[in-house]
């Protein structure tokens, strides 16, 4: 029996609001930064496939918590990354469900961001 995939790593640094008024420019390079940091966490950890069913947690490590709202949306170029590298499938409910947010204090200019996949059973 194969074992199921599962992965847990950080990310430095803290994603920026998505409420903000971005430009276009600005949104591109946000997605880029995020793409590239989880691509270096993860490299050579990657599953075979995709995960096509599996369980996503973030938690946001920063001196301030933010609305539950913002903390969520915060996420998204984060969520998105997982998909470009290859670790999900997708991000539609019927592949990750509805992920898991958390915030956890940390001190000043000691932001990061823990992510957690776990690949669920069929």
């Amino acid at each position: 029996m194969t074992a199921l995939y599962s992965i847990d790593f950080t990310l430095p640094g803290l994603p920026k609001s998505q409420t903000n008024n971005w430009t276009k420019w600005a949104r591109i390079k946000d997605k880029k930064r995020w793409v590239q940091e989880v691509w270096a966490a993860t490299h050579g950890k990657l599953p075979k496939e995709p995960l096509k069913s599996a369980r996503v947690h973030f938690t946001r490590c920063s001196a301030t918590e933010p609305d539950f709202t913002n903390l969520v949306a915060s996420f998204k170029h984060i969520e998105d990354a997982l998909i470009e590298v290859g670790l999900i499938f997708d991000d539609a409910p019927e592949c990750i469900g509805r992920p898991g947010y958390a915030w956890q204090k940390v001190p000043p200019k000691e932001g990061r961001v823990r992510v957690q996949v776990d690949e669920l059973g069929a």
